[in-house]
């Protein structure tokens, strides 16, 4: 499975065949591994525990990655995936999905061409780690990065400087890397925020309005 730029250090497994005779169980101890989500800012380090649980399963034309836990201190979630045969993700879903203490949302991920479409919703979602990603790396067409769509519903989003969103609806559809088009709508401590993006190629237009300047540059960490 292609994890190289996810997974590093050491992972310790137990595999073991299923009671029916249809698969594998594996237990994977992270602790001495480094794990890497790049593009939502999230890492956790040598040294910090981890597990990982899941059953594998072969079907027709793929696997079926079933019973999925994953615990750790102050991250987790549970789910299912979907394989083809050279292991490469079909689909998942994941419920109670937290990179952060406080963080609750569920995710329905597809694949769609050359890259996936998300579906995410929940109460909950700090994204001062997805801020600072974005701020920090350069911007440019990816040949290698896949083509994104995400359609994101969330009760409270936690930003910068005990700033918050509430009732946020995110749109943002990326191509290698790139971001095309990005809607945000919600409400900050004073006032709501309407933000909409198109990126045309030959020219981008970005239109922000909002009844609260000041929750916005608290909440993307330009000053407290």
């Amino acid at each position: 499975i292609g994890l190289d730029n996810v997974l590093g250090g050491t992972v310790g497994a137990i595999v073991s065949d299923l009671g029916d005779g249809k698969g594998q169980h594996y237990e994977l101890d992270l602790k001495q591994a480094r794990l890497v989500l790049q593009a939502v800012g999230w890492s956790k380090g040598i040294g910090v525990p981890a597990k990982l649980s899941f059953d594998l399963r072969p079907t027709g034309n793929g696997f079926v990655v079933d019973n999925m836990v994953a615990t750790g201190d102050g991250f987790g979630f549970r789910g299912k995936a979907v394989l083809d045969a050279k292991y490469g993700l079909v689909s998942a879903e994941l419920d109670k999905l937290a990179l952060r203490k406080g963080d609750q949302i569920s995710v329905n991920l597809s694949r769609k061409g050359n890259g996936y479409s998300i579906v995410a919703r929940g109460s909950s979602f700090d994204v001062r780690g997805l801020i600072a990603q974005y701020k920090a790396s350069a911007t440019g067409p990816n040949e290698a990065a896949a083509d994104i769509s995400v359609d994101a519903k969330v009760a409270t989003l936690i930003g910068f400087n005990q700033a918050t969103l509430s009732d946020a609806a995110i749109i943002v559809q990326a191509r290698g890397g790139v971001v095309q088009k990005a809607s945000l709508e919600g409400m900050l401590d004073k006032g709501g925020i309407s933000m909409n993006f198109v990126d045309s190629g030959d020219q981008a237009e970005l239109r922000l309005n909002s009844g609260d300047a000041g929750s916005v540059f608290r909440f993307i960490d330009i000053y407290s």
